[in-house]
């Protein structure tokens, strides 16, 4: 039994030395036969969760690492690594949200906005990216909903005054293309930045 044990902490090591070479593909590679090993013995482990994470934030897995943090955090929820974890995963979520302002919305963006704003982690840049996916796909309807409700909580953002007035024109809404137009004009303005350096590693 300690020999297994052993072992599996050796493979555990080496799972995190790849990790840390950004060899992804070989970390996720061992990490599947690790979980099978473990499976097969019928434990659970948060720890192989959290390295999963980590290994498919840095692979921009975002859906992924969000899932395999939230399955580590509910097997230990007061581990710290795992919650700091969970926090820059978070942030890359919110920095590749609104790096789509002008392309082509993530797919994956009313589920990584519905579990940022679960737990918290939404700000404006976040919801003005479900906006901009909503106004995407032919739903404008769902675009001035989510819009109403930034501009009326963060009445300074010019972002959202400007993507309204886009929505409002869309809908040919002349009482709120008024509203956004003046607003646009008097706030003036005020870009979001999203600056994150970190990984997911604690």
């Amino acid at each position: 039994m300690k020999n297994r044990t052993d072992d599996l902490w050796q493979q555990l090591r080496r799972i995190e030395q790849l990790i840390e070479s950004r060899d992804i593909d070989g970390a996720l590679k061992l990490l599947g036969q690790v979980e099978l090993q473990v499976a097969q013995a019928g434990i659970e482990s948060p720890h192989l969760a959290w390295l999963r994470a980590i290994a498919e934030d840095n692979r921009s897995d975002y859906e992924a690492a969000l899932t395999s943090i939230q399955r580590a955090i509910a097997m230990d929820p007061v581990a710290p690594p795992f919650r700091h974890s969970f926090k820059v995963i978070a942030a890359h979520i919110r920095e590749a949200l609104g790096e789509q302002q002008g392309r082509e919305p993530l797919p994956s963006t009313p589920k990584l906005w519905e579990v940022l704003t679960r737990a918290g982690e939404a700000d404006d840049g976040v919801h003005l990216a479900l906006a901009r996916h909503h106004l995407a796909g032919g739903v404008p309807l769902e675009a001035l909903r989510v819009l109403k409700a930034v501009t009326t909580l963060s009445p300074g953002n010019i972002d959202a005054w400007g993507l309204l007035l886009r929505v409002a024109i869309k809908l040919d809404d002349a009482e709120v293309i008024a509203e956004a137009r003046l607003k646009s004009a008097v706030v003036g303005a005020s870009p979001q930045t999203f600056l994150v350096t970190e990984t997911a590693d604690a």
